[in-house]
């Protein structure tokens, strides 16, 4: 947090507005991951306007997934839904399958933290999908703990057992690759 203070600091003294509103947005996540969400939101609504006023439609889906889950975190889930589909919409006109594949998780966390969940599984099965389309193991391995959780949440034990050994597989596969 500090150094994306100081970060922000140097962009503004250089008159970097990308940088500012890039700061602005990990700050966010950071403040949302710590519980300051009223906090995170100010620095979404900041990173927003400038991600408009530029039409940078790729900063404006990143925004519009930080504020799904600083609403999530808040349980306020209308409201994440909302930010979530807006964020889908930008990714898929943006052809960004992998800004797609956060959004998918975040719609099936959401739907998991509802009870719905069908939708949830709709979601983290299309995720799965599309982060092997593009060869993301880590997004891939996200997925399928994602599918773990929802069949554990809905009481389907074997098939949780089923995705968690999955994800499991994917993260040892990882952990060898960077220690080699």
């Amino acid at each position: 947090l500090d150094y994306y203070y100081k970060s922000k600091e140097t962009a503004k003294k250089y008159g970097y507005e990308t940088g500012i509103a890039k700061c602005n947005n990990n700050i966010a996540i950071i403040k949302t991951q710590k519980g300051f969400y009223d906090e995170a939101l100010v620095y979404l609504d900041s990173t927003l306007t400038y991600a408009e006023k530029s039409g940078n439609l790729l900063l404006q889906a990143q925004v519009f997934d930080n504020m799904a889950d600083c609403f999530i975190a808040k349980e306020d889930y209308k409201r994440a839904e909302l930010y979530l589909a807006k964020s889908i919409i930008i990714t898929q006109k943006l052809n960004n399958i992998q800004g797609e594949v956060f959004v998918m998780l975040g719609l099936a966390d959401l739907y998991t933290k509802t009870g719905q969940f069908g939708k949830a599984l709709d979601y983290a099965n299309k995720a799965v999908i599309k982060s092997k389309e593009i060869g993301t193991i880590s997004l891939e391995k996200t997925a399928y703990l994602q599918l773990s959780e929802i069949y554990e949440n809905s009481g389907s034990f074997k098939n949780a057992l089923k995705f968690h050994k999955e994800y499991k597989l994917l993260e040892d596969s990882l952990f060898n690759k960077e220690k080699n």
